[in-house]
């Protein structure tokens, strides 16, 4: 593990449909969680994005200020910049996207990468990280899932679930080879 600065170490991605995306740090429970849970891992990174190239790169830019202790941080600006970047709203689209790359060594002992990439269209993109919490809610008021108390969420909801419950939204699943 090693510290990174948000919104720092600038790339960007390109996607099925959706064209080049910037991509800077991000911090999730992920970055704490698969470690622990997967010790053989050797890197893990999160990265967000904005669709709108230049409120990616005004973020960008700002992160330089808490970087080298200019602003403690940009939390007290967010309400602010929040509002700013309606602004911008009809520049976007009501397209979005996730992505995750794996690379390791495969069950045939060779090197392998995957790319999975998910493309939302017609403001479905929302759902994507929301689906979890649903189905987690659905599952404890109709007793399908028994674990209580304060956890993480691993192993509650599987993959196949998940997917299902995005069937009926705008959303593909797209795997790279």
């Amino acid at each position: 593990m090693q510290a990174v600065y948000g919104w720092q170490d600038l790339h960007a991605e390109k996607y099925p449909e959706l064209g080049r995306r910037l991509f800077g740090n991000c911090d999730i429970p992920d970055l704490e969680l698969f470690p622990k849970r997967y010790p053989e891992l050797k890197t893990i990174r999160f990265s967000a994005g904005h669709e709108v190239f230049v409120l990616h790169i005004a973020l960008w830019l700002l992160s330089w200020l808490v970087r080298f202790k200019i602003v403690s941080s940009l939390e007290k600006l967010a309400p602010f910049l929040l509002k700013a970047s309606f602004l911008f709203d009809g520049f976007g689209t009501s397209r979005s996207g996730f992505h995750m790359f794996l690379s390791g060594i495969g069950k045939d002992g060779l090197s392998t990468t995957k790319k999975f990439y998910i493309v939302a269209r017609q403001g479905h993109g929302p759902n994507i990280p929301c689906m979890p919490a649903i189905l987690l809610a659905k599952g404890l008021a109709n007793g399908g899932i028994t674990a209580r108390g304060a956890q993480p969420c691993l192993d509650l909801i599987d993959l196949e679930i998940y997917l299902a419950a995005l069937k009926d939204l705008d959303i593909s699943v797209i795997e790279e080879k």
